[in-house]
């Protein structure tokens, strides 16, 4: 194999380890593992305002807003979401989670 094509499947490999989308019960949020950040990132880009329940910890998301959250030692982190019926999920702490523009709380 030549030189261009080693560093072609390099590269390829890399940004596979560096980011993959996970599977998520809830619609409208989008779930991407991020293995070099020892934090989980929250982005609310809808127009929604809502509370979030990270282990008895709540923060509020307003739209457009964010938050970052310390991973302690945690693998996975369940994501509550209060307001609703049911609506909870678990993801990896090291992945950035997005309630995308067409995101709806239903209550």
């Amino acid at each position: 194999m030549n030189t261009f094509k080693c560093s072609f499947l390099a590269i390829l490999l890399a940004l596979s380890f560096q980011a993959k989308s996970q599977d998520i019960p809830l619609a409208n949020v989008t779930v991407e593992s991020i293995i070099t950040n020892e934090k989980m990132e929250i982005n609310n880009l809808s127009n929604e305002s809502f509370t979030i329940d990270l282990y008895g910890k709540q923060f509020q998301l307003v739209p457009t807003s964010g938050l970052t959250f310390e991973c302690q030692g945690n693998t996975y982190i369940e994501i509550l979401l209060p307001e609703t019926i049911h609506d909870y999920f678990e993801v990896e702490c090291h992945s950035k989670v997005t309630f995308t523009p067409s995101f709806i709380i239903s209550k």
